[in-house]
């Protein structure tokens, strides 16, 4: 009688998220990324909500939207859509799903062409020193780059994220201040 067969399981971490890989006898889990950038901007958190919660102007911040309208006729809370065309022509659906009035919001993405599953993109919003506001804005997903997504993540998608999360918040800082955004060039 043959003996059975065990499921060969190893982890890997790449600087990054677990990467849970089986020998095909098995399910293969697929482990979120995370990548979390804060920044503070000089203006109150009413302010920068004001900013954040306007669902369908995100274009206005955002370096690399062209235009976000509303797609189911709610542009506030829980529920609210939008369709974000890119500068590159492709397009991202994307849902609210989790909204604290004047505090943080949590946007689902739907539909996109990015290499990318189940992908969220989260705002948390508090008062920092003086009349300033703490802003983080936190990016989770499952990289959709085949059999080497956990190395593809880590050594290229993870990165292009950050970039382009700290020239969201640049624009952001720039949209609720009124200034001029430098994107990619703040040291």
């Amino acid at each position: 009688m043959d003996a059975p067969v065990q499921n060969e399981i190893a982890w890997f971490r790449f600087g990054g998220p677990d990467v849970l890989m089986s020998n095909g006898l098995g399910a293969v889990e697929e482990i979120m990324s995370r990548v979390e950038l804060s920044r503070i901007i000089p203006a109150s958190a009413n302010e920068v909500w004001a900013v954040v919660s306007d669902i369908g102007a995100v274009h206005e911040f955002h370096p690399q939207i062209v235009c976000s309208p509303i797609t189911n006729g709610q542009a506030r809370g829980v529920g609210a859509e939008r369709r974000c065309e890119l500068v590159d022509g492709s397009e991202v659906s994307e849902r609210v799903t989790d909204w604290h009035e004047g505090r943080s919001m949590t946007i689902a993405i739907l539909e996109t062409a990015a290499p990318i599953l189940d992908g969220r993109a989260s705002f948390f919003i508090e008062r920092a020193l003086g009349a300033s506001s703490r802003v983080t804005f936190t990016m989770e997903y499952v990289p959709d780059m085949g059999m080497f997504s956990g190395l593809l993540d880590a050594l290229v998608l993870r990165r292009r994220m950050a970039r382009l999360m700290g020239d969201v918040l640049e624009g952001l800082e720039a949209k609720v201040t009124k200034s001029v955004p430098h994107f990619g060039l703040a040291g």
